[in-house]
């Protein structure tokens, strides 16, 4: 058990973890994204050709075999 503001809370039944791989979410992105400190920002054409520009590799995206992987 936890205790958080004098209430006693039960362990976690589970824990829910995302991520996302290698260039698939990348600053400017026009879903938004998340500033390391800042928070939310808004979608931005030029930081996110930007971004892209200076990938090193191709985009990591994975197959429905592999998302299943990590399906646990």
């Amino acid at each position: 058990m936890n205790e958080r503001d004098g209430v006693i809370l039960p362990e976690p039944l589970a824990y829910f973890l995302t991520w996302t791989t290698y260039g698939t979410w990348l600053p400017g992105d026009d879903r938004g994204w998340v500033k390391y400190r800042h928070g939310h920002q808004l979608p931005d054409a030029v930081r996110n050709e930007s971004a892209r520009a200076r990938m090193t590799e191709d985009a990591c995206r994975l197959s429905p075999a592999e998302r299943q992987g990590n399906d646990r």
